[in-house]
């Protein structure tokens, strides 16, 4: 599956590791809450291949100040859906601001920065030529329609608690596809614990991390106030699959947690243990305060289970006693295990027929005569 495929790609190339732990996370992303919610949708999914070789391609530019992966591959999606894009767009102005602030070098730091931007803008402008040929009669033929109009909010507005949006990473939430503001964002319940623990790891950047936590409030933020919500899904409001941006929320929550496993070395039992019951914690928060009115009590303790084979995982990962190659195909079976129970309700994958399509002609011919 190229979803798989592309993100693995990308681990592979930037935190320049290898090994089947790599499978199991390109699995977390592709078999997200997003997909299940979008699959049916082709039209977008090209955007959701091509993301992480634009983000590889954006590493590129900022390190070695190279630009063709980067204008390519955006070129590409913009060409393959101009709406997708302008949320992958606007991700990638601020990732590379925060990707700058985080390796410029203090001395000779105008020097470093300014052939970048230069690329950057160069490279941006480039890729939407390309998309060019198709976006302007688009825009022409949209101005023509109701999603030509732009009503900018009158004032802001909050749509749901944070608590309540983080509860939507468990396994087996119904996934929302009519419903006007919850977004698709679970991926794996393991963020409950490899979260906290990314923030604690020495091995990576603070600055690195102050960044990441910037990308991942601006989404939370996206998902849940009306004004960010409106300026993301291009001056509109979706009617339907509402956050529609939060496949990048995904990418990015995926490459932490792929992170906290290349650098577990350096975590002691302590860091783990306290991530494990902190993220436990929340989920029995959740449990409290949602369980009878919004989730069931299978949903709770699935994650809960999941989240404690994490846990076992991790720690096993940690112990130089134990064969590491054993544990990282244990947390592969994991992963498929997680995926395939939680891919498995009413509302995922569904599959129709021919038939299916002819099913209401009659009505529609007796409608029009």
């Amino acid at each position: 599956m190229k979803f798989c495929k592309y993100l693995t790609y990308y681990l592979k190339k930037s935190q320049k590791s290898d090994g089947p732990q790599l499978i199991a996370f390109g699995i977390a992303y592709a078999f997200s809450a997003y997909f299940i919610a979008y699959y049916w949708n082709v039209m977008w999914l090209d955007c959701l291949v091509l993301l992480p070789l634009i983000v590889l391609g954006m590493d590129q530019l900022v390190k070695e100040n190279k630009y063709f992966l980067y204008t390519v591959a955006l070129g590409l999606s913009i060409f393959s859906n101009y709406y997708i894009s302008i949320m992958i767009c606007i991700f990638l102005v601020f990732y590379f601001i925060v990707r700058m602030l985080s390796t410029t070098p203090l001395e000779n730091c105008l020097k470093y920065v300014l052939p970048r931007v230069r690329s950057f803008v160069i490279g941006s402008l480039i890729a939407g030529g390309i998309g060019a040929c198709l976006i302007l009669p688009e825009i022409a033929a949209l101005s023509y329609t109701v999603s030509g109009e732009f009503k900018f909010p009158e004032q802001w507005q909050n749509y749901f608690s944070i608590i309540e949006m983080i509860s939507r990473s468990m396994m087996n939430v119904e996934v929302s596809i009519f419903n006007a503001h919850e977004p698709n964002v679970y991926c794996t319940v393991g963020i409950f614990m490899f979260l906290p623990m990314y923030f604690l790891c020495k091995k990576i950047n603070i600055k690195e991390k102050y960044g990441t936590g910037f990308l991942i409030g601006l989404f939370l933020i996206s998902f849940n106030t009306n004004i960010p919500n409106y300026l993301f899904h291009g001056m509109h409001f979706p009617n339907s699959l509402p956050a529609r941006e939060s496949f990048i929320y995904i990418f990015v929550l995926v490459t932490v947690v792929y992170q906290v496993i290349v650098h577990i070395d350096c975590f002691t039992k302590k860091q783990i243990a306290g991530s494990f019951f902190g993220g436990l914690g929340v989920m029995l928060l959740i449990e409290e305060l949602y369980v009878n009115d919004t989730y069931t009590f299978d949903i709770i303790y699935m994650s809960m289970l999941f989240l404690v084979f994490y846990f076992i995982v991790t720690m096993a990962l940690r112990n130089k006693k134990i064969n590491k190659t054993f544990i990282v195909y244990v947390l592969f079976i994991v992963c498929i295990a997680e995926a395939t129970i939680n891919s498995d309700h009413e509302k995922s994958y569904s599959t129709t027929t021919y038939s299916a399509y002819l099913e209401d002609n009659k009505a529609i011919e007796n409608l029009v005569n």
